[in-house]
């Protein structure tokens, strides 16, 4: 009660080392999910928020909300994101799947973004630099 400031809760993560032999699910808004998804380090905790934004995502559309643009955001920027561990980006790919039709048009940009030549659009030559 004394504290000279606040600082808001931008997400909740029980048991980010996993030491709990236990099944936990967490309810929190679709705001800390990706606050979550966005900023954490720990690839099991983001892949935990992944879940999470993916059952919100459905909760919403099934009640007859749209999904916002907020959370279709953040599972591209996760898929974008080079410096990502690759099991995080696998996941924001397929919580992009379970959006029906508009995720796999997103999916198919992410694919011929990194794989076909924007001027003749067809397959670039495999690059191994990076290895």
């Amino acid at each position: 009660d004394d504290l000279p400031y606040t600082v808001p809760v931008l997400w909740v993560d029980l048991d980010p080392e996993e030491d709990w032999l236990a099944t936990v699910q967490i309810t929190q808004p679709q705001s800390f999910w990706i606050n979550q998804v966005r900023r954490d380090t720990g690839a099991s905790s983001r892949i935990r928020a992944l879940h999470g934004l993916e059952r919100s995502i459905h909760e919403n559309v099934a009640s007859g909300l749209e999904v916002s643009v907020s959370a279709i955001n953040a599972l591209r920027s996760v898929l974008h994101d080079k410096q990502v561990f690759y099991r995080v980006r696998m996941e924001a790919a397929s919580s992009l799947t379970s959006l029906g039709v508009q995720g796999l048009q997103f999916l198919t940009e992410f694919y011929k973004g990194f794989n076909f030549d924007n001027i003749t659009n067809k397959p670039k030559a495999n690059d191994f630099e990076d290895l």
